[in-house]
């Protein structure tokens, strides 16, 4: 009697060990991925967290981390750097879900082949966006401080300015670019699956892309950091959960509204206590 294809039965049992040696790697991948991302968010937190320790220790002596005596050229170097560190700090995490994302369809793709080059090119092409933004950032930190708008631990001088920043970035939570990007930013595995490319140089567009799409989503919640001050930990906190939340929890185009709205309340409280004080 024909007991069917010998093979069959091996044929099972490969599939069933290869789909078991795929599991493994995915779930050794994902322990890796985590660790270098609570490594390098760490250590810019640990940075940061230096940083506001000898400005206070300073009282914004001469030399302190944002000074700005002396050429513009150093104080411009000076705050690009810790702004670097400062996204790297706070935006890392947010972007967790995606690299983990892109870390699993790589090792599906490339089965024994590690994905470890890829996604570290995914990573800088993130932070590559970022740096950007950080550019950009570190310019206007040093012309508000010329001007004397915002201390030297980027702390806002002015209501009126604080309530400005308020308000743009509760506007900006209603407007249809934030929702926009907000939508790619919550499914990286939508933005992998349509615009997935190959190899290294690949994987650092991709990286880029998406980092774009965080900037549009975030540039404005990064502006209040001049609201509390860049090196006060508890405010970078809070808005680093705040942007997380915002990525990561149901029915964020809602609430993130609300909140916007909230943003919106507060500044012109600020702006009404401007009018209000003392000339």
């Amino acid at each position: 009697m024909d007991s069917g294809n010998p093979l069959s039965g091996t044929e099972s049992v490969s599939n069933h060990s290869s789909d078991g040696l795929l599991e493994t790697l995915l779930r050794r991948d994902r322990i890796w991925v985590l660790a270098g991302i609570v490594w390098a968010t760490v250590l810019a937190w640990i940075y940061m967290a230096t940083l506001s320790h000898e400005q206070h220790g300073m009282a914004g002596a001469a030399g302190g981390a944002h000074a700005h005596h002396g050429p513009a050229s150093i104080s411009f170097l000076l705050l690009f750097v810790m702004w670097i560190v400062m996204v790297v700090a706070m935006m890392l995490p947010t972007a967790s879900p995606m690299i983990l994302t892109y870390a699993s369809l790589a090792r599906r793709q490339k089965s024994a082949q590690g994905p470890g080059v890829s996604v570290f090119a995914l990573v800088l092409g993130y932070l590559t966006a970022w740096i950007g933004f950080s550019a950009i950032a570190a310019w206007l930190d040093v012309g508000l401080q010329r001007a004397a708008w915002v201390s030297q631990a980027g702390e806002s001088r002015s209501l009126a300015f604080s309530g400005g920043l308020l308000v743009l970035a509760g506007i900006f939570q209603w407007t249809p670019l934030k929702t926009a990007c907000l939508s790619r930013c919550r499914s990286p595995l939508a933005l992998m699956l349509t615009e997935w490319r190959e190899g290294t140089l690949g994987a650092w567009r991709m990286g880029v892309r998406h980092g774009l799409f965080c900037v549009g989503c975030c540039w404005a919640l990064m502006g209040l950091m001049w609201v509390a001050g860049m090196l006060n930990l508890l405010w970078l906190a809070g808005l680093t959960v705040y942007m997380l939340a915002e990525k990561v929890l149901p029915g964020a185009d809602r609430w993130g509204k609300w909140t916007g709205g909230g943003m919106v309340l507060g500044g012109l409280g600020l702006w009404l206590r401007a009018l209000q004080a003392p000339l």
